[in-house]
């Protein structure tokens, strides 16, 4: 019998010897199991001649058993590829409802999806705080107005020792009275942000999408920059921790949004401010991609025809860094682009081990791992893209969706009319509007 190291092994180990490393007791396993676990953890393979003895390691998902010799160029590849080696955060996106019908929403042509059981999620917390994952967002949609029973599983998470909590939002209930969230009745704004740092939540990230007429305009809603720049007080006050979730970089907003995030700061200069902002690893900042509702924003500025298939890799797929996703319908992802695509497996069939252990096994991560991506690049329909995109991470989402989907159908790449059909519903799944881009690509 051989003995590999699997994927949630090698980071359990790795945080193993951290722990040691501070003097503290790292694990309750007999000290022969654990001097196995680092010649392992050495890129080696261990012959047993039974499971016996080793059955601990078995059951904890520590260890895989090899039925093939492997060589060490193959351990080395592996090691080189640990997809798990540095995800710092885990992202559980609890529901993709949401109350506001924002310009550039990546769910918009999605069904909406809620988690309709929290404790579903509980083995997968275990397993993660194990490999020293400490940190858990909880996003959307707007978890704090349809996650009904999201809490339930902060509660859960803040029982791990010295984890976090953040949320995002769009600061939907700042200055309302009498009000449903969540399944809960709340007065005012102050009394569901008291109920947040109840049960567990750390920190509050507002959603902000630009500067002022900018943001009001995207999510449609008069007043609510402003309010969201008010409420970071309120969250103070109840004793969160307010940070930002920023789409763009223009900076004088930002030194705006710096000030009101750090009111002790408040005089520092201007590039002080926007260090501190930048430096803050709480904060997200992202780049406004045109899936989704920004499909319909889409000025075609990269021609899809100037676009090769090796810029398509992408090591977010293989090498995630900073976070996982727990998708709303289960789904174990790295990129947010993706939607409600097939990622590496579904927490509502197979154990998050089995789904993390496996990974290098699943079509999505063959494809960006091996480069293989670049094949598909020529199945991409322009018809249905109108001829051009406005970031280049559009196709690879578009090629990224087509791809395992021709593959689990079976799809004949000399079948026109099949890979038409695959491009249609994936367009679809994406946010484009198909008539709206047939009449440009026949203008172009």
């Amino acid at each position: 019998m051989r003995l590999l190291l699997s994927n949630t092994g090698r980071r359990w180990v790795l945080h193993q010897a951290q722990i040691l490393a501070l003097g503290q007791v790292p694990h309750d396993l007999d000290p022969s199991l654990w001097i196995l676990l680092l010649e392992l953890s050495r890129n080696k393979v261990v012959s047993f001649p039974c499971e016996v003895g080793v059955e601990p390691l078995l059951e904890r998902d520590l260890v895989e058993i090899s039925d093939q010799p492997v060589g060490e160029a193959a351990l080395a590849l592996r090691a080189k590829r640990d997809p798990l080696e540095h995800v710092s955060r885990v992202a559980i996106e609890f529901t993709t409802s949401c109350g506001f019908h924002c310009l550039h929403c990546r769910n918009a042509a999605q069904t909406p999806v809620t988690e309709d059981n929290p404790a579903r999620l509980f083995p997968a917390v275990d397993l993660l705080a194990e490999m020293g994952i400490r940190r858990f967002d909880f996003i959307g949609g707007e978890v704090t107005q349809f996650g009904t029973g999201w809490l339930d599983a902060v509660r859960y998470v803040r029982k791990k020792s010295d984890t976090t909590v953040t949320t995002l939002t769009s600061g939907w209930f700042l200055e309302r009275e009498n009000f449903m969230a969540a399944g809960f009745r709340y007065g005012k704004d102050l009394d569901l942000l008291e109920d947040l740092a109840r049960h567990g939540v750390t920190h509050l990230a507002f959603s902000l999408d630009g500067p002022e007429e900018v943001h009001d305009h995207c999510r449609r809603t008069p007043g609510l920059y402003q309010r969201v720049l008010a409420g970071m007080a309120k969250a103070r006050q109840v004793g969160l921790n307010p940070q930002v979730s920023i789409i763009g970089a223009t900076l004088p907003w930002l030194v705006e949004v710096a000030r009101a995030l750090y009111p002790e700061a408040r005089q520092e200069a201007p590039s002080a401010l926007l260090r501190r902002l930048e430096q803050d690893e709480q904060n997200y900042r992202s780049n406004l991609v045109d899936v989704g509702g920004a499909a319909a924003l889409r000025k075609g500025t990269i021609k899809l025809r100037a676009i090769r298939g090796e810029d398509l890799p992408c090591r977010g797929f293989f090498r995630p860094s900073p976070s996982l996703r727990i998708n709303a319908g289960g789904e174990v992802a790295t990129c947010p682009l993706m939607g409600g695509a097939p990622g590496f497996g579904n927490l509502r069939g197979k154990s998050l081990a089995h789904i993390l252990n496996h990974l290098q096994e699943t079509p999505l991560f063959r494809l960006h791992a091996e480069k293989r991506i670049a094949d598909y690049r020529r199945f991409l329909d322009p018809g249905f893209f109108g001829g051009g995109v406005d970031h280049l991470c559009a196709v690879r989402v578009a090629v990224s969706r087509i791809a395992p989907i021709m593959l689990e159908r079976g799809v004949d790449p000399e079948d026109a009319p099949a890979v038409r059909s695959v491009n249609e519903e994936v367009a679809l799944n994406m946010g484009e509007d198909l008539p709206r881009i047939s009449t440009n690509t026949a203008a172009n």
